[in-house]
């Protein structure tokens, strides 16, 4: 029952999505007596980011990128982010739709600093076509991204959901060879005892995450079709 539900969960949310999977879990666990914490990654230090405030006991529940350099923790995986190249349109308008990955080279671009999940992953993807980013401004912090991205100062390789699904004032192009995309995973603290308030709030990440995927407020997918919240229900 809802009201069994009682307690404080800090739960630390990957920046991409941040922004909008924060007001729709929010109001999907409004009815229940407790008390939702939430942060995103961007406030921990280089390298330390949601999995280590998870396993530093500083959050209950992470949604993030990676797991598997931190010891300690359980996660499932859930959703696979779609990064696509965005800009203005006048930076995008003499590329093809899609941009073939090797191409970002001519591309100014914004992206995080080296310590990065997102930075470490795009190194490594265009290290992989033969080709180096061409860095404009290094930036962690989300809002700032997006503001140079709408000034028409660089691009940016990041999921749609960072600037807003439906914002014109920015186009997309879409990157083949390979398609890029970074799996995200709930996790929280392997020996830490679940309680009734945390493992609902779990549970309605799971929900969140569906329904937003499905009325096209990310623009990912989910890892499988199959995935349901009492999936998690079994430690």
């Amino acid at each position: 029952m809802a009201g069994d539900a009682v307690g404080t969960v800090n739960i630390c949310l990957a920046a991409s999505l941040a922004s909008v999977v924060a007001p729709a879990l929010l109001m999907r666990v409004a009815e229940y007596a407790l008390a939702l914490v939430l942060d995103r990654a961007p406030r921990f230090p280089c390298g330390a980011g949601p999995a280590h405030a998870v396993a530093l006991g500083e959050a209950d529940l992470a949604l993030l990128p990676s797991v598997s350099d931190v010891d300690g923790l359980q996660s499932q995986p859930i959703y696979t982010e779609r990064l696509q190249l965005l800009g203005v349109p006048e930076l995008l308008e003499s590329l093809p739709d899609p941009v073939p990955v090797r191409m970002l080279e001519r591309v100014s671009l914004a992206l995080p600093s080296r310590g990065h999940d997102l930075r470490r992953y795009l190194d490594g993807l265009a290290a992989g076509a033969g080709v180096s980013l061409r860095t404009r401004f290094t930036v962690d912090g989300p809002d700032i991204t997006r503001s140079l991205v709408e000034a028409g100062l660089c691009c940016a390789v990041l999921p749609r959901s960072m600037v807003g699904v439906h914002d014109s004032r920015i186009a997309a192009r879409r990157l083949v060879r390979p398609v890029p995309g970074r799996t995200l995973s709930i996790a929280w603290l392997a020996d830490r005892p679940m309680t009734r308030a945390i493992r609902l709030v779990r549970q309605n990440l799971v929900e969140t995450m569906r329904a937003l995927v499905a009325s096209g407020g990310l623009d990912g997918r989910l890892v499988a079709d199959r995935f349901v919240s009492h999936d998690l229900d079994t430690d």
